[in-house]
């Protein structure tokens, strides 16, 4: 919708005035959604690598067949599922197995 040219110079600067007073920055849709997918992603990765930091600790040696597995693994609620898993598993075959029967 267009706005009569005196109604929208003052919209503008009342909406300058508002963002200045509050110091606050426009953010677009397409601005909050790219914060949003990078923040997801950088939340995917630090929980690949708290996983595979568990399993490293638990286990010392990780099959490199089982570490493309996990990589391949994108969903945040996954990971964290199988860090927990990777945490109170017995043994690596347990953990492989849950790996195996729950994706």
């Amino acid at each position: 919708m267009d706005l009569p040219e005196k109604y929208e110079l003052q919209f503008e600067r009342v909406l300058k005035e508002i963002e200045e007073a509050k110091e606050m920055k426009y953010v677009t849709t397409i601005e909050r959604r790219a914060t949003e997918k990078g923040i997801e992603k950088g939340s995917v990765q630090t929980a690949a690598e708290a996983l595979l930091e568990a399993l490293t600790l638990r286990f010392r040696s990780v099959p490199q067949e089982l570490l493309v597995a996990l990589q391949q693994i994108s969903d945040l609620t996954r990971l964290k599922e199988l860090h927990r898993q990777a945490i109170i598993a017995q043994s690596l075959e347990e953990f492989e197995h849950f790996v195996d029967t729950s994706g």
